[in-house]
Order: structure tokens, then C-alpha cells, then sequence
């Protein structure tokens, strides 16, 4: 077994987890998942396999160029945290969920406490 893991993969492993987790526990958390990809068959595949449960947009959608600029997607895979109302809560929202795990939902949904 290798030691090895992508960090596509432990974003995804992670991401899932702490999505379950919040539906769990009722928190108002969703997913919008915006792929890269130029296939979308290939897309939908992987979104199937990898990101059940979550939203995704078209990777036709005029949407997904606008929120790569409105939120300054550069990479992948990239987690920018937003309110409802569009206000990002965090940009560092990979490094966030990586360093406290299930705990990034208390920093995330109720950042005057930390």
C-alpha cells in the first residue's frame, strides 16, 4: 500500500465527509461543485463517482467563468467559502478543512468565535 495520497483525493475523501457530517448535524452548508473540464460526459461521470449529494454547474454555463472571476478561482482543487448572499467567508477554505477537519464547520458557519 503506497503512504501516498493526491490532494485531489484527500480534498474529496475530506469534502464528502465533512458534507455528510453538516447534513447530520442540520448545519445550512451546501456544496456547488464547478469543474474545468472541456468533456462533459467526463465531467458527469466524476461528479457522480466523486461529488454525489452536491450541486454542480454545467461546465457550459456562462456561471461557471463568472464565479472563477467573481471569486478568484485560479486552481484546483479550490474551495472559496461564501454566504447565501454571495460575501466570501474565506478563500483559504482547502487549508481550512485540511488543518481542523470537521472542526472548520464552527470556524466556517460562526466565524466570530474564532
Amino acid at each position: 500500500m503506497d503512504d501516498f495520497f493526491s490532494l485531489q483525493y484527500l480534498i474529496n475523501c475530506t469534502g464528502r465527509f465533512i458534507f455528510q457530517e453538516a447534513k447530520k448535524r442540520q448545519c445550512p452548508v451546501e456544496i456547488i461543485y464547478l469543474s474545468s473540464d472541456t468533456d462533459a460526459e467526463a465531467m458527469l461521470r466524476h461528479f457522480k463517482e466523486e461529488h454525489h449529494g452536491w450541486y454542480a454547474v454545467p461546465i457550459n454555463e456562462v456561471t461557471v467563468t463568472e464565479m472563477h472571476w467573481k471569486y478568484n478561482i485560479t486552481c484546483e482543487p479550490q474551495i472559496v467559502v461564501v454566504r447565501r448572499n454571495g460575501d466570501i467567508v474565506t478563500r483559504k477554505g482547502k487549508e481550512d478543512l485540511l488543518n481542523l477537519g470537521i472542526n472548520v464547520l464552527v470556524k466556517w458557519l460562526v466565524p466570530h468565535i474564532i
